[in-house]
């Protein structure tokens, strides 16, 4: 927020290509694209839709390993019980040891355990925590987008300050976006 300001400043009092010499000290891919967006005079309105397009392929490219291992979490147990069956089946090779049985059916068992051990204390949190990195950067970028509209309207730093501030939540962070409320089943209940 407070970068995006002092380029409104640079921008207001020395015109938008007195932003073009900030392009390179950006490190952020994103922001550099929309900063050369707004020394190219590229309108307001069109900023959106092409940032926009921008973010959600870098926040779809870094959400899939995620989704990786959510996938791994929930294909775990199934290859551990896979590997219990193999381990009971080898066990019921040699039911004329019977002795043998109790910790053959006990070592089989505990690839069940490594299945179900993996799948929910690694795997899943692993990708639970990626995908809301993933959407935490979704929410970032949203709010740098409307900090560019701001910033090619020519607001005032003081204004744009205001408002992505309003995106943000007590740590700084964006707020989450809202639930949607869910439409009445039928539309006499719309009507009621």
């Amino acid at each position: 927020i407070e970068q995006i300001a002092e380029w409104s400043s640079l921008a207001r009092s020395q015109g938008t290509l007195a932003l073009e010499s900030e392009i390179e000290a950006v490190r952020d891919d994103f922001q550099r694209k929309g900063l050369q967006m707004i020394v190219d005079n590229t309108s307001p309105e069109d900023l959106p839709a092409v940032l926009g397009i921008l973010a959600e392929s870098t926040t779809r490219r870094q959400g899939m390993p995620g989704e990786v291992w959510e996938a791994a979490g929930g294909y775990s147990p199934t290859i551990g019980v896979m590997g219990a069956v193999l381990g009971l089946i080898h066990v019921m090779m040699r039911l004329d040891h019977p002795e043998e049985l109790g910790g053959g059916i006990a070592t089989a068992f505990v690839a069940t355990i490594y299945g179900v051990g993996f799948a929910n204390l690694i795997a899943l949190p692993l990708g639970t925590r990626l995908k809301h990195m993933a959407a935490e950067l979704e929410r970032e970028r949203g709010v740098v987008i409307q900090g560019f509209v701001l910033l090619a309207e020519g607001k005032p730093g003081i204004v744009i300050r205001q408002n992505l501030s309003s995106f943000l939540d007590d740590k700084g962070k964006p707020k989450p976006k809202p639930e949607p409320d869910e439409a009445p089943a039928d539309a006499t209940e719309q009507a009621a």
